[in-house]
């Protein structure tokens, strides 16, 4: 919610608007001038007027895109607003009425600035910058409407030119997800902000990676964008000033302080409540590359799908651990549940709403008491009226995720600061066979090794964050326990850790097949490496 003065807070709260200069609805809709600046000028000689003879003024935004929309209509009575109108175009008509000149001609076309405040008498708040998309002329009615999109518009409509010699826009899979989403959207030319996003939980932060290649020729940025967003627990908004922001959607519960208390009495004058399962999974299945883990939300099967069962899959290519997969799903979970319980509002227009804000309903016919978040605005403005119609859903989310505890360590963990090392291992005595595979962070890099004198190099790309180095042992050898030494490099060879510095990898001679040596329960050693 944003801060506005006290007089305007007064003239939409009170029931009858009542205040000294605060009752009237007004606006202020501001042209940029397609001339300004260049050597053909224009009538009006400025670089921003406020268009006249405006009769209505509608804005829609909602969390589903950052983009707004709107509708202006304005007399045209003359046609001197008509686009391709020029002086002495029909000079008879105005022999007599003198009138023959348009500062306007020409300006209202696609692609033309606008600007929009609302409020009520001097107190004007501002509303929305954006981009005219349709001019229609309404010969019978003597009108002009326009129609457009906030500045996201480019975002949505500008397709994408990857970098000479490259298949895509972004090619960097580390890049972390806020400063992809940033790059994307600064693209298309619009301005935006967004923050370094980590895993939760992790210590030390995580940063979250993109994880495949973005943005491909003839996709537009918001394709790119809105396959990062949706799987998130974020979403994009757009200011009245056409930058956007990057933000962590709230979570929600029915204890949240609501910024403004509605009731049957003095705002609401319609109301509609809806219940519905359209696009409601019970389970929802997240993939990344080769890895996939199933979840299930109890409470959409149980009680609300009542037992059928529906399934979703989601490819997420930065949910590259069973942990992002969770936090993936979960999202996707409450983006259901903040469709399935929704109310539509209409009240007095309160220029001071904004999406995401938290509102409390009191209303008799719905029995509706609970609290609820706006998903959309559709604020409406003539000279006459100033009313809002607020699409509401229930406050349903998840807590924040407790941070998963560190992994268990058999060795004592090391930390490094190389995203990529090396692990020498090597039989210090005799060669008698001992067999082991190793897996890093559960996927197998070495399979059936066997070790020798000679040091094997075992080369480690690691996360951000704790990494698990797993030792399976598959054969102790022919002689006692299966045993090796280890040191740990930098990929240019310098020395890291020394095996002095290093326990041995020492596993016993139990559960085997002698005398080959093979495990019939293979032992297993785990050793955690953060990179910090």
């Amino acid at each position: 919610m944003i801060n506005i003065p006290p007089s305007l807070l007064q003239s939409i709260t009170s029931k009858f608007q009542l205040v000294a200069n605060g009752r009237e609805p007004e606006q202020h809709v501001l042209v940029r001038n397609r001339f300004f600046g260049s050597q053909s000028g224009s009538a009006f000689g400025v670089e921003w007027a406020r268009l006249p003879n405006v009769i209505s003024v509608e804005i829609d935004e909602t969390v589903e895109t950052p983009a707004k929309s709107f509708t202006i209509t304005i007399d045209n009575t003359d046609g001197l607003f008509s686009p391709d109108y020029y002086e002495g175009k029909w000079p008879q008509r105005y022999l007599f009425r003198g009138v023959a000149v348009s500062p306007w001609a020409g300006q209202l076309f696609p692609n033309t600035e606008i600007q929009i405040h609302l409020g009520y008498g001097k107190d004007l708040v501002p509303k929305l910058r954006g981009l005219i998309d349709e001019v229609t002329i309404n010969s019978q009615n003597k009108t002009i409407t326009l129609t457009g999109r906030s500045m996201y518009k480019k975002v949505l409509t500008t397709t994408i030119m990857p970098p000479k010699g490259k298949k895509y826009f972004l090619d960097d899979k580390n890049m972390n997800i806020g400063e992809a989403v940033k790059k994307l959207v600064e693209g298309a030319g619009v301005p935006c902000s967004a923050p370094f996003v980590t895993v939760p939980g992790s210590n030390p932060p995580e940063s979250y990676k993109l994880g495949v290649e973005r943005g491909e020729r003839l996709q537009t940025f918001d394709d790119a964008v809105r396959d990062i967003v949706d799987s998130l627990f974020f979403t994009m908004i757009e200011d009245a000033q056409g930058k956007v922001y990057l933000k962590p959607i709230p979570r929600y519960s029915q204890t949240d302080e609501p910024k403004v208390v509605v009731d049957d009495f003095l705002h609401i004058k319609e109301l509609e409540y809806m219940l519905s399962d359209n696009d409601l999974y019970g389970t929802v299945i997240i993939k990344c590359g080769d890895k996939a883990d199933v979840f299930h939300s109890g409470f959409i099967t149980n009680q609300i799908l009542r037992g059928q069962r529906r399934e979703i899959e989601y490819e997420v290519p930065w949910a590259n651990t069973q942990f992002k997969r969770k936090l993936a799903a979960q999202s996707y979970f409450t983006q259901m549940l903040h469709r399935w319980r929704k109310m539509s509002i209409a009240i007095p227009a309160n220029p001071a709403l904004e999406l995401w804000d938290v509102i409390s309903t009191r209303e008799r016919i719905s029995t509706a008491t609970q609290r609820y978040y706006i998903r959309a605005i559709r604020t409406t403005w003539t000279p006459d009226s100033f009313f809002q119609i607020l699409e509401l859903s229930s406050n349903y989310g998840y807590k924040p995720e407790p941070p998963p505890p560190p992994p268990k360590s058999d060795l004592p963990p090391i930390s490094v600061s190389e995203s990529r090392i090396i692990i020498n291992l090597w039989d210090f005595s005799v060669e008698d066979k001992d067999i082991v595979n190793v897996y890093l962070n559960g996927s197998k890099i070495l399979s059936n090794f066997v070790i020798k004198n000679a040091k094997k190099q075992i080369v480690l790309d690691l996360d951000m964050g704790p990494n698990v180095v797993e030792f399976e042992g598959v054969s102790a050898g022919t002689l006692r326990t299966l045993s090796a030494k280890m040191e740990v490099t930098n990929v240019q060879g310098k020395i890291l850790f020394p095996s002095s510095s290093l326990p041995d990898l020492e596993m016993p001679r139990t559960n085997v097949t002698e005398p080959s040596g093979y495990y019939t329960k293979r032992p297993k050693v785990k050793w955690v490496i953060y990179r910090v």
